[in-house]
């Protein structure tokens, strides 16, 4: 159903988001808002959970990051190595740590979304590029908003990350807020980032016309 965005900003709680609003908060939710409308997503639900999601991902700001918060790929790096994270390895002179809205990890994740924008590209889904974007060779594409949110779109809707999707958690018989963290990382602060999904989901259906 469609959201009033007018509406939705006024009746977001200042809990997680804490008013006055910062631009890269009201840059992302519109562009996630966009998206579902382009994809003609009607579940308030899936809309909620890939909101609460980004926002339990990347913190207050909510905008897309390196993994650690850290400003230079060289400060990303330095930091998954000294967590040793296994991820930490340099592959081809690119390490695929987290990027992005959902903090994206691993080289096969990376290649997993190449692959499905490629396939998109050659649909004639992407008519404003020239060349489908490559993750495994430009890995800081997750960087930029817009194919942070796309990423972020396919993964939870696919089950790219884990296997584990939002139809899972959210369809005629279910509605989990805090088992879908599944979808991205565990049960990693499932229930803090479930409170956030919550809350998103009240203010998005007060919104909805």
């Amino acid at each position: 159903m469609p959201i009033d965005r007018a509406k939705f900003f006024a009746a977001l709680s200042p809990s997680p988001l804490p008013r006055p609003r910062k631009p890269s908060q009201v840059k992302t939710i519109d562009a996630i808002l966009d998206e579902a409308e382009r994809r003609k997503i009607t579940d308030l639900r899936w809309i909620a959970d890939m909101l609460g999601t980004a926002m339990g991902e990347t913190g207050i700001n909510l905008a897309p990051v390196r993994e650690g918060f850290k400003a230079t790929d060289a400060e990303a790096r330095a930091y998954v190595k000294r967590k040793g994270y296994r991820y930490a390895i340099v592959i081809n002179g690119h390490c695929y740590y987290g990027r992005g809205l959902v903090q994206a990890t691993w080289l096969d994740n990376y290649t997993k979304l190449t692959v499905i924008a490629r396939q998109q590209f050659e649909q004639g889904l992407f008519p404003d590029l020239t060349e489908a974007p490559d993750f495994v060779n430009n890995p800081d594409l997750l960087l930029q908003p817009r194919w942070a949110v796309w990423a972020m779109f396919e993964g939870m809707i696919r089950g790219t990350f884990t296997k584990k999707k939002l139809a899972d958690f959210y369809n005629d018989t279910t509605t989990d807020f805090v088992k879908s963290r599944q979808i991205i990382n565990r049960m990693d602060r499932a229930a803090e980032i479930g409170g956030y999904k919550k809350q998103f989901y009240a203010d998005l259906v007060a919104a909805s016309v």
